[in-house]
């Protein structure tokens, strides 16, 4: 902060490196202690050295944390570097300050000089006695980025342009992108005074207005504003006063708010253009030539403006997908591996000026629905049969048929809306729809089986010989083979041949996932192909592949994390069953398998590895123990999990102040923690 003088010794600025203070110009010591009278002729007013403090207050002063001190500045948290010095051309008062141990280059002018800039020409402000300042205020030799930012008060005389000062860039073309003028308002929401006039929100009738500077004017309270008031009686006094240097203080302390919140990654003219941008332009404030581009608007600053996107390529301006369509489901053979990987990094989304929004890549992440699932979901199919009451069979029929309507609203599924419209009417309004359909016939010694949204996993295994049926367990599919839990709701269609010694089984089948036990649906299609031998014991062999398109193993990307992901796997699998006196049967499962993913390069996910899973699960069950048709059953499983495996990705995590992409990779393990 450059200054005529400064009073070093109040509560607002103590405090350790809050003040970096240097003197010179002709000026002693004096001038910046509270030390009175001031007798010589360089020394300066009390008023003057007061000036200095107050606007020093208002961009950082401190914040008491025991609310003794009933005032705090703008950016509370900034440190101040104060220079004392000779007259310097534009300014009586400058605020230089710095957030973040970095230089923040910004000018809070709060004298403006000069008569209305109205008044003058551009060749006169070029031809005065010492106009190579201009130049130095122009900075054509620094980068946009980092040119100082000159935020100068309008002025104090109720003109309808702003002094000669604020007005420059009206006249200096190459002034704009890095210079704001500010006039001053009463609070919005504060009645002002009867003997000051006006109402809430607008102008002071002394404040100059923005006029001809409307294009990078704005409008900061400046009213009632609360100051350190330091006296010869009292060290840590406050005050409150009126004008533009202290709404021209209340935007620089802004100003440094922006440079905090967007971590120095905005340069100077981005900080300016959004500030202009984000300012209420509504009501009174469409007045530009009054209020120039609007009131401050700090909060709208700090959060995006419009839509933020994920930044997918290597240009800031380049290939990006709206955050809000930008997603990665975890499937539930993954465990907590992902969200612990994604845990420790964290992603950079841009508004539609380009600001930086940062979150922890694991925001980002969603659970399946199985792994959400509430006790009263997780018992919904327990002790009923989601594949519907066998029809009765005909005498000497050799076939076989099951049927599941669940009554649902009217509105289900439907595509035109109409069911959604009678719904509405009719709150209540619901229809039995085609759950579940299955049928099997007899040729010789052949069957053949056809299921219609039918887990294929139940015509296979400990299914096929009636040990485990789908309501034993909470899970309809607890013991099948988890593979084809992957294209449950579609269809499937096999054989059955009896052999000498035991029987062959094969299908193929097609269909989407459904997760949890109230099915939440995942459309990403699947098909694949099983076959299975069975020995006379009731021991099982299993092997097939289930290609997937659209996810791996239950996981999906979507928007910026991929538009494509899909595997094929191959599994294997066994099961057995020991009976266990005439009520008791004891049973086993194990299943394998190994993926080959296919990603596309053109989102966030970058590669995934070839995967090994597992699961395995023993259980026993008891019928009839009490009554004919009760039932006991317990389990110790394993569900599906990665047994190893990893992912890459690519994503921006921030820029630079020139707009260039800080872009990270990692390579994140596949494999939760533990096993549940």
């Amino acid at each position: 902060m450059a200054t005529f003088g400064f009073w070093n010794d109040h509560t607002a600025i103590d405090g350790r490196d809050k003040v970096t203070l240097t003197v010179e110009g002709g000026f002693n010591e004096r001038t910046v202690l509270p030390q009175l009278p001031l007798t010589t002729a360089n020394e300066l007013t009390f008023g003057q050295i007061q000036h200095g403090l107050q606007v020093a207050g208002v961009v950082a002063g401190n914040r008491s944390d025991d609310e003794t001190f009933p005032m705090h500045g703008v950016a509370f948290d900034a440190q101040l570097r104060v220079h004392v010095q000779g007259p310097v051309v534009l300014a009586t008062q400058a605020g230089l300050y710095r957030q973040l141990n970095r230089e923040v280059p910004i000018v809070v002018v709060t004298s403006a000089p000069g008569g209305s800039i109205a008044d003058t020409t551009e060749a006169a402000l070029r031809n005065q006695p010492g106009a190579a300042w201009l130049a130095a205020v122009a900075q054509a030799d620094t980068a946009a980025a980092d040119r100082t930012i000159y935020v100068f008060s309008a002025g104090n005389q109720g003109r309808p342009d702003p002094n000669e000062g604020p007005g420059l860039p009206h006249l200096i073309p190459e002034l704009r992108g890095h210079f704001l003028a500010v006039v001053a308002s009463f609070e919005d929401g504060l009645v002002p005074p009867a003997n000051f006039g006006g109402v809430a929100g607008e102008v002071l009738g002394s404040s100059n207005r923005c006029g001809v500077a409307s294009d990078y004017c704005l409008t900061a309270p400046g009213f009632n504003i609360r100051l350190p008031f330091p006296s010869r009686i009292e060290r840590d006094g406050t005050t409150v006063n009126m004008g533009t240097s202290f709404s021209a203080s209340v935007v620089g302390g802004a100003l440094a708010i922006l440079t905090q919140r967007y971590r120095g990654q905005l340069g100077s003219d981005e900080i300016v253009q959004r500030m202009l941008a984000t300012a209420d332009k509504t009501g009174i404030y469409a007045d530009s030539d009054i209020y120039g581009q609007g009131m401050l608007d700090l909060d709208a600053a700090t959060r995006p403006r419009g839509q933020t996107r994920v930044v997918t390529g290597d240009q800031l301006g380049g290939t990006g997908v709206a955050e809000a369509l930008s997603s990665l489901t975890g499937g539930a053979a993954f465990g907590d591996a992902l969200a612990r990987g994604l845990a420790t990094h964290e992603m950079a989304a841009f508004d539609e000026l380009d600001a930086p929004f940062f979150r922890a890549l694991d925001s980002y992440l969603h659970e399946p629905g199985a792994t959400r699932a509430a006790i009263s979901d997780r018992l919904f199919h327990l002790g009923d049969d989601p594949r519907g009451l066998a029809a009765p069979a005909q005498p000497g029929s050799r076939s076989a048929l099951r049927m599941r309507f669940d009554r649902e609203p009217v509105g289900y599924g439907a595509a035109d809306g109409r069911g959604l419209a009678a719904l509405l009417a009719d709150p209540n309004a619901s229809a039995y729809r085609l759950r579940t359909f299955s049928l099997s016939t007899k040729a010789g010694r052949s069957e053949a089986f056809l299921g219609l949204r039918h887990h294929p996993g139940w015509n296979f295994g400990l299914y096929a010989d009636g040990v485990v049926e789908p309501g034993t367990f909470s899970d309809d599919s607890a013991f099948a083979n988890p593979f084809l839990s992957f294209a449950r709701d579609g269809e499937a269609v096999g054989m059955k041949w009896a052999l000498a010694r035991g029987s062959v089984h094969t299908a193929a089948f097609r269909g989407s996932a459904q997760w949890g036990a109230r099915r939440d649906f995942d459309p990403s299609p699947a098909h694949g192909a099983i076959f299975e031998y069975r020995s006379p014991s009731g021991a099982a062999l299993q092997t097939g592949w289930l290609q997937e398109s659209g996810r791996l193993m239950g996981s999906r990307p979507r928007g910026a994390f991929g538009s494509s992901l899909g595997s094929r796997t191959a599994f294997a699998s066994a099961t057995t069953h020991w009976p266990l006196g005439s009520r008791w049967a004891a049973f086993a499962a194990v299943h394998l398998g190994f993926s080959r993913p296919k990603t596309a390069s053109d989102g966030l996910l970058r590669e995934v590895s070839s995967l090994w899973s597992s699961a395995f699960g023993l259980g026993i069950s008891g019928r009839g123990l009490l009554r004919e048709r009760d039932q006991l059953s317990l389990r110790l499983s394993q569900p599906l999990r990665i047994e190893s495996g990893d992912l890459s990705l690519r994503w921006v995590s921030g820029r630079t102040r020139y707009r260039e992409l800080n872009i990270e990779e990692a390579t994140l393990p596949l494999t939760p923690s533990a096993r549940q």
